[in-house]
């Protein structure tokens, strides 16, 4: 949310217009000022001659009433310029808004846009950093992205004597799905990341397409990767298992200090970047009920977390505090721990991170004791899992966040309750002949 104010701040006349940007850091409205003073503006003006602008007086004077228009014009142009400016900034200070000033006034030579993959993909992201880096995981995936897409351009050179360091937009078609599909596979990159990797190619080639007027392949949008994700069980804690770490004892000080926050995260339904920032300060009482009050990190939803009886319980113990916090890796590392001593160790399908034999990181799909599974995720998962059909279904996606319920039901892979009756209706439904 931001908004422009021009203003009249000097004691003397004629002056330079000052102009006034505003805008929300997180719940609080931030206000810098600079002067218009470049001499091609319209802006040194009388103070009388503002105030009666300002208070929209009709001037019967033909000079002063052009000056006028002239004026409002300039002001309603400079306002958008600034605002538009403000969508790719990467940092709002006055030093900024000097600039997005002077700028306005002296526009730089026209800026050559890349019509290569690469070259545009760095472009999108320099335009679109400071909005991308308002969720830090999602500014990382599109990086790694890029970087995969680096890797792939120079795969296809060296292994395939691809001719170029680059390539055209417009050769983003069905062969290029291929060669993405065959790189991926030789790299022994998951489906989901082959997938989601040229879902974000995509996105970067819409952005072309719409703000720059760069022309894509004519079958571009019927383009997608045509491989079969491979489908692996929900990893989620029961009541009964959460029990087992609940009571499991002859912990050290980062497994106790673990156990408690994965205790914390199945009873609220919160992702590790949330429940980890948890502390006294966030927790509120309306009437009988105590819950903890917070602002999403991934989706900015202000939340409100009830305290169940587990949670209370952890915080009573700790006189009233939350537990230390863990970083992710050390937290996962200690989850695991954890419920191997409360022996969650049933087998099961699933993937883990390893490190391959020629140095490459990738999750490896094979059959594993459950606690080995075990990670930050856990937590929102079992919550949304356990609570299901117990309480309404409303109730439980106002405390993961999900939108809708076809989402919560994809997230623990249940299927559409009921959709069978529905789809048998409708086909012995009577209808004219």
């Amino acid at each position: 949310m931001a908004n422009v104010n021009f203003e009249y701040r000097s004691k003397k006349t004629p002056a330079n217009l000052n102009l006034r940007f505003t805008h929300k850091v997180k719940d609080e409205f931030i206000s810098i000022r600079a002067q218009i003073d470049d001499p091609k503006s319209k802006c040194n003006i009388e103070k009388s001659f503002w105030q009666d602008c300002k208070a929209g007086r009709n001037f019967r004077d033909t000079d002063k009433a052009n000056r006028k228009t002239e004026l409002e014009a300039e002001l309603k142009s400079l306002e958008k310029h600034v605002l538009s400016a403000y969508e790719e900034a990467k940092e709002i200070n006055r030093d900024w808004l000097k600039g997005a000033i002077k700028s306005y006034y002296n526009p730089p030579k026209e800026e050559i846009i890349p019509t290569t993959l690469l070259a545009y993909f760095e472009y999108y992201l320099n335009v679109r950093s400071r909005k991308l880096k308002q969720n830090i995981a999602n500014w990382k995936k599109h990086v790694s992205i890029k970087n995969m897409v680096i890797n792939f351009i120079e795969y296809q050179r060296e292994e395939k004597g691809f001719p170029s360091d680059d390539i055209q937009i417009k050769q983003v078609d069905d062969e290029f799905v291929h060669l993405w599909t065959e790189y991926g596979i030789n790299q022994n990159y998951e489906v989901s990341t082959i997938k989601k990797g040229f879902n974000i190619i995509k996105t970067v080639l819409k952005h072309a397409k719409h703000h720059n007027g760069i022309e894509l392949n004519r079958a571009f949008d019927f383009l997608k990767i045509d491989l079969e994700s491979d489908e692996l069980p929900k990893i989620w804690l029961t009541f009964e298992e959460l029990k087992k770490i609940e009571t499991v004892t002859g912990l050290n000080e980062n497994q106790e200090t673990a156990r408690d926050w994965l205790i914390i995260s199945c009873y609220t339904g919160q992702r590790v970047s949330d429940f980890m920032r948890f502390n006294d300060s966030m927790v509120k009482k309306r009437g009988k009920v105590e819950f903890i009050e917070f602002k999403q990190v991934k989706t900015g939803k202000q939340m409100a977390v009830p305290i169940l009886p587990e949670v209370k319980a952890i915080l009573d113990k700790r006189g009233g505090k939350f537990p230390k916090r863990l970083t992710a890796q050390k937290y996962n590392n200690f989850v695991k721990e954890v419920c191997l001593r409360a022996g969650i160790t049933n087998k099961m399908k699933g993937k883990i991170t390893k490190v391959l034999p020629d140095g490459k990181i990738r999750g490896v799909i094979g059959t594993y004791k459950k606690h080995e599974l075990i990670t930050s995720h856990v937590g929102r998962r079992s919550f949304a899992t356990n609570y299901y059909g117990r309480v309404p279904t409303a109730y439980i996606k106002t405390i993961t966040g999900h939108a809708t319920e076809a989402m919560l039901l994809k997230y623990i892979g249940k299927a559409d309750p009921g959709a069978e009756q529905d789809i048998y209706k409708a086909f012995t439904a009577k209808t004219p002949r």
